[in-house]
């Protein structure tokens, strides 16, 4: 089955590859989202159109592996990178809040996750994986 063989080659790789790899720079994905804003609001267009030009020729880099990875198209490539790219900021935030809005959470009722952004961020990309391997196979 080449989907859930290139679940396995690509999350993991040391227990969540790509989530271990992503825990490392702690200060990339908690300010993330942060700097993308004030860059992206604080920017003439055409620098911000430099920019995003320069983003999208390193693009090719990450998507040709998936693509080999996971015998998937390139534009069903460039959906799953972006997808993996833009959630680990987010879910990688809920593993590691401030003391105040863990507080907060905890006195709204929510219960406690004891997980760890690592093995969350493997779950995700092996169902985003094996979404995309899916769709391709159709």
């Amino acid at each position: 089955m080449v989907g859930a063989q290139t679940t396995e080659h690509l999350v993991d790789g040391g227990h969540g590859g790509a989530a271990t790899i992503l825990a490392g720079p702690e200060s990339f994905l908690r300010y993330q989202e942060i700097l993308i804003q004030i860059i992206e609001s604080n920017v003439t267009l055409e620098r911000l159109v430099a920019f995003k030009r320069s983003f999208a020729e390193m693009l090719p880099l990450a998507t040709d592996v998936l693509c080999r990875q996971c015998e998937i198209d390139d534009a069903t490539a460039m959906a799953l990178y972006l997808r993996l790219l833009y959630q680990a900021p987010s879910l990688y935030e809920h593993f590691h809040t401030a003391e105040l809005t863990a507080e907060a959470l905890r006195l709204a009722g929510f219960p406690k996750d004891d997980g760890t952004f690592v093995d969350a961020y493997a779950d995700f990309v092996a169902l985003c994986v094996g979404d995309a391997t899916q769709k391709t196979a159709q």
